[in-house]
């Protein structure tokens, strides 16, 4: 048994892990036969790019980002270039509105959403500006027999319980507009969905076990500069195993952080809305 030590940052890490949700059984069974909805994103580019749907330019990959957490504030992809969720039926791409092509959804499909959380019970939120949460309150809430995998960072870690937090909506108040509650907010106020308890959540460390067959623990998440979104862990197993993650992790070294797109405030109609957004805290020049 070896021990090898690395630091991945988020776009390397987002690689790793969309490499392991394409390898999942029930993932390869619902592209032979079944539906996969891949939900927008900042991991999604990657994740199509695994399924044999790629590559993507590079400065197309922030397209498939609706939400986002910026400095300033919560905000979304400007609505004119923002793509929608990718669907996927038998293998192919299909080109339907979101709520027919989810007609029949259920066992044997898979939803893939990355959360914006994972509390320390293992349980992955995702936050959701839109009314009545979204699509993502509607598959949580409305869909109970299809598969979910979150696939999501080391980085969005917390030791907290989701149920806490006022943001949380249950299956009682989830169609509960956030700015019913919230006074203040940096952007749009917001609802924290928890994903279903049968939601496979991958990790760095799942990925590594699912693709190389080792056991990957986390010895230090965020650093500084190029390593502010970086997790450093410890990977131990058999010599030959290490040897092709490390050949694997050399060949993502160096991949290229996204391009967002954030809405234009003098087009965007929820910053006209003091109600759906409570403007930017400008970050110093």
């Amino acid at each position: 048994m070896v021990v090898a030590q690395l630091v991945l940052t988020a776009p390397e890490s987002r690689k790793l892990i969309a490499r392991a949700v394409s390898q999942l059984d029930e993932v390869r069974d619902a592209l032979r036969q079944s539906k996969i909805v891949v939900c927008t994103g900042s991991i999604s580019p990657d994740i199509l790019e695994a399924l044999g749907f790629g590559p993507i330019p590079e400065e197309e990959r922030g397209l498939y980002i609706c939400g986002m957490i910026r400095g300033e504030g919560l905000c979304t992809t400007d609505f004119d270039v923002v793509r929608s969720a990718t669907f996927i039926e038998r293998g192919s791409l299909i080109e339907k509105p979101g709520r027919e092509f989810m007609k029949n959804f259920g066992t044997g499909d898979v939803y893939i959403k990355s959360p914006n959380i994972l509390d320390r019970n293992g349980v992955a939120g995702v936050l959701a500006g839109a009314p009545e949460c979204g699509s993502v309150g509607r598959m949580v809430y409305e869909i109970e027999e299809c598969g979910f995998i979150a696939p999501t960072l080391l980085l969005k870690s917390a030791p907290i319980d989701l149920c806490d937090l006022t943001e949380t909506v249950t299956p009682q108040d989830y169609k509960r507009d956030a700015s019913g509650f919230v006074r203040y907010s940096c952007g749009m106020p917001v609802n924290l969905v928890p994903l279903p308890e049968r939601t496979k959540v991958v990790t760095e460390i799942e990925a590594i076990e699912e693709v190389f067959g080792l056991s990957a623990k986390p010895m230090g998440i965020s650093g500084v500069g190029s390593g502010a979104d970086a997790v450093a862990l410890s990977v131990e197993g058999p010599e030959e195993n290490v040897q092709d993650f490390w050949d694997y992790v050399c060949s993502i070294k160096g991949s290229s952080p996204i391009v967002t797109h954030p809405s234009d405030c003098e087009k965007c109609p929820d910053a006209k809305d003091p109600d759906r957004c409570g403007g930017y805290i400008l970050l110093p020049s």
